[in-house]
C-alpha cells in the first residue's frame, strides 16, 4: 500500500470518529411515528457507516477500505462513553433500548459495508499487481463473420 493509501485509511478512520461522536449525541433522541419509536442515532449510524464504508472501498478500489470507517466510529463512541467530563455527565446511557439499538446499528453498518465491499470494488487485471492481464483465448479458425464477407 502506498503512502497516499495509508493517509486515506487514516482519513476514513477520522471521518468514522466524527460520525461516532455525531451519532452518539443523537443516540437517545427518538423519532416518534405513532406507536413506533425509532432511535435517530441508530438510523443515522447505520446509514453513515454503510455509505462511508462503501464509498471508501469504491474510492480506493480496495475491499479492506470498508473497515476504517467502522473502527473510527467505534473509537468515537468509546470516547463519548469513557472520556471524563466535568460534573459526571453521561452522554450515552448504559441501558435502555435506544442506546443498545445505537450500538448494534453502528456495528451492523460497519459489517454490512465490509460484506458489500466486494460488490462495489472492481479490480482490473492490470491493477491487481500481476505483470500482464490474463490471455484471452482466440477461437480457432476463421470467424463466421469473415466467411460471410462482412
Amino acid at each position: 500500500m502506498t503512502v497516499v493509501g495509508r493517509f486515506a485509511f487514516v482519513a476514513l478512520g477520522l471521518l468514522g470518529a466524527v460520525t461516532g461522536v455525531f451519532t452518539g449525541l443523537q443516540a437517545t433522541r427518538l423519532w416518534v411515528l405513532g406507536p413506533v419509536h425509532l432511535s435517530v442515532g441508530a438510523i443515522v449510524a447505520l446509514a453513515l457507516n454503510v455509505i462511508g464504508g462503501l464509498a471508501g472501498a469504491w474510492a480506493l478500489r480496495l475491499r479492506d477500505a470498508a473497515w476504517p470507517q467502522g473502527v473510527g466510529w467505534f473509537v468515537g463512541v468509546l470516547a463519548l462513553i469513557f472520556a471524563p467530563r466535568p460534573g459526571g455527565d453521561v452522554l450515552i446511557p448504559g441501558s435502555g433500548w435506544p442506546a443498545i439499538a445505537f450500538v448494534f446499528a453502528g456495528f451492523g453498518g460497519a459489517v454490512i459495508a465490509r460484506a458489500l465491499a466486494p460488490r462495489v470494488v472492481t479490480v482490473h487485471p492490470a491493477e491487481d499487481g500481476s505483470a500482464e492481464p490474463p490471455a484471452v483465448d482466440e477461437p480457432a479458425g476463421p470467424s463466421p463473420d469473415a466467411e460471410a464477407g462482412r
